[in-house]
């Protein structure tokens, strides 16, 4: 619903499910190692039958930590009277298996994967268990992006509409409904990437996780406009990220670009154009270091590089500079419109 939409962040191990730019290539783990120590997503209320959120799910979600009593393997909650039986390995084919739907762009499937994994989990562990941290990212991370695929159409629509006809009334009550559904999605996206956030807290495991836990919130906080709060998730995220990679590397870039985006939604121009400088700096020592590793690699292997091996690496190349170079020319444009 704003500027973010333009290059919305990327997940570390999931490729860029808003469509429009193409991503660079990712920072590679496997969902196994995610799986315990890592970030999950919030699709936890929403039943499978239908989008209202049930009463039931609503009941085992809001548990606090009063509700819980402390066990050695984590919070455990206390028993309820319900047909249920805990099953590690159906748990993990459902991450798995949900992961999987969110790199082929399915993001309802995903939504039902992560949602029964994550109760499975929670029932099973507690709802503040370090062991639920990654399912409680994907969740959100899954409604994050199910909302803004929801939103978008509609925002086309608006934009193009110049007069009601005769179904307007229609088209306007179906349109407001789809908005209580992305606006339930995002709330229950922050939620449920705010647990995350917070067991983390108490839990530190892998920074990378933080990294996108903070991401995602971030995003999220833009899409409910709480400018204030995606802002300070950004810095967390950047602070995090500044210690693990090179100052140049593309998530350095890209949280720099939405740092600029919040500065400049919230009308702090002053605050905003030095980011932009940094993405511009920073864009342009990457694709000399892009193309400089290409040159490398060439020269070391000679002409022992099987062709489908120098294939594969032109075009991973040729894709991170595509994606730079579309990132930068939307820079210096939105640059150039606030200095006229």
């Amino acid at each position: 619903s704003n500027s973010t939409n333009i290059i919305p962040y990327m997940s570390f191990y999931t490729p860029d499910q808003a469509g429009g730019i193409k991503p660079p290539s990712a920072i590679a783990s496997s969902s196994e190692s995610i799986e315990k120590a890592r970030d999950e997503h919030h699709d936890l209320l929403r039943p499978h039958s239908s989008g209202n959120l049930g009463f039931e799910k609503e009941k085992w979600v809001e548990k606090s930590k009063e509700d819980c009593e402390c066990e050695e393997d984590g919070w455990e909650e206390e028993a309820e009277e319900e047909d249920w039986e805990w099953n590690g390995d159906k748990a993990q084919e459902l991450f798995d298996e949900g992961s999987k739907a969110i790199e082929e762009g399915q993001l309802v499937h995903a939504e039902d994967c992560f949602y029964t994994a994550l109760r499975s989990r929670v029932l099973y562990y507690g709802r503040l268990s370090p062991m639920c941290v990654s399912t409680y990212y994907k969740y959100g991370y899954v409604l994050l992006y199910k909302a803004r695929a929801e939103i978008a159409p509609y925002q086309d629509w608006r934009k193009s509409r110049t007069s009601r006809d005769d179904t307007g009334s229609s088209k306007a009550s179906g349109s407001n409904a789809r908005e209580d559904d992305t606006e339930k999605d995002l709330d229950l996206a922050w939620k449920m990437l705010h647990i995350a956030k917070a067991i983390l807290e108490k839990s530190p495991c892998d920074p990378v996780v933080e990294v996108l836990t903070y991401c995602s919130l971030a995003e999220v906080s833009m899409e409910r406009e709480d400018i204030h709060y995606s802002l300070s998730a950004w810095f967390k995220a950047l602070a995090i990220l500044e210690h693990l990679v090179e100052p140049d590397h593309c998530r350095i870039i890209l949280i720099n670009f939405h740092i600029f985006l919040a500065f400049k939604s919230a009308s702090k121009i002053g605050d905003a154009i030095p980011y932009a400088a940094k993405v511009i700096s920073f864009i342009k020592s990457r694709m000399q270091k892009l193309n400089k590793a290409y040159d490398a690699f060439l020269a070391v292997e000679g002409d022992n590089i099987p062709g489908a091996e120098v294939s594969s690496e032109k075009s991973s190349l040729d894709n991170d500079k595509e994606f730079l170079a579309t990132l930068l020319n939307e820079v210096e444009e939105q640059v150039n419109n606030l200095k006229t």
